[in-house]
């Protein structure tokens, strides 16, 4: 949390923010490059860690397309996507390394097992993006 708070204070996220905001015009396309971020990361740093890092940076993004209005729903979507991308590898959740340790399954058995269940959660997520964000410009959000 130090260097999050770190990386805010210094401009990382306003200089990050600022780039994306450059190549994505839409509010659609802002909500699902902030729920990838959580969704992917989620996997390799734990959804808990994904939530800590990018929820500050997504909500300094949002004040930078004065979009805060939508913080709720989109800090919503981020928790999903943050929980549905850990759920695919062991090392995602402290829960997976429990029963994968508890059941000696391999790790490729174990993302066979959850990729189903993963894909099927992140399309939903897609599907909910594109039914509550329009493609309007990120600037009329």
């Amino acid at each position: 949390m130090m260097v999050v708070c770190g990386f805010q204070r210094i401009g990382v996220f306003r200089s990050i923010g600022a780039r994306l905001l450059r190549h994505v015009r839409t509010e659609r396309g802002l909500v699902l490059v902030l729920m990838s971020l959580t969704f992917f990361s989620a996997m390799w740093i734990t959804n808990d860690v994904a939530l800590v890092t990018f929820v500050p940076f997504a909500l300094s993004v949002l004040v930078m397309a004065n979009a805060e209005k939508q913080s709720i729903l989109v800090i919503t979507l981020m928790t999903i996507g943050a929980n549905v991308g850990s759920m695919l590898t062991p090392i995602g959740n402290a829960h997976n390394l429990y029963l994968k340790a508890l059941t000696h399954m391999s790790t490729q058995d174990f993302l066979k097992i959850m990729a189903p269940y993963t894909i099927t959660a992140a399309l939903l997520m897609i599907v909910f993006a594109f039914v509550f964000f329009k493609s309007r410009t990120v600037d009329q959000f």
